[in-house]
């Protein structure tokens, strides 16, 4: 991760909660992975908002907020675009764009037999 022209040493993740508290999103502290698991902290029907800041050296950036808050029962999962093809005695299947923490499960079963 570059800031400001320098490799960011860490990042640190807050989440807003509903009685107006800024907590840290507990696996997201001084991490130098760009990217955050914040599942557990969200794990509520609560109106949240997200901000973020980075480290480099001494320099701490501003925090950079969510534009609006947001709440997981509003977020509208859908199925991957997928495609299956025989291909000899195997089956071949393809998804579409996937999010990188996806977790794929195929299950392939023969005509007549229990699910």
């Amino acid at each position: 991760m570059v800031f400001g022209g320098r490799l960011l040493d860490s990042l640190q993740f807050e989440l807003l909660v509903q009685n107006g508290n800024w907590v840290n999103a507990t696996e997201c502290q001084l991490t130098s992975d760009p990217r955050c698991d914040v599942t557990i902290e969200l794990g509520s029907d609560s109106d949240y908002s997200l901000r973020v800041r980075a480290k480099c050296g001494a320099a701490t950036s501003a925090w950079t907020e969510l534009s609006a808050p947001f709440n997981r029962k509003d977020t509208v999962l859908t199925a991957p675009e997928m495609s299956v093809m025989a291909v000899g005695d195997s089956l071949q299947v393809s998804f579409g764009k996937l999010p990188l923490n996806a977790d794929v499960r195929v299950t392939v079963w023969r005509r007549g037999q229990k699910k």
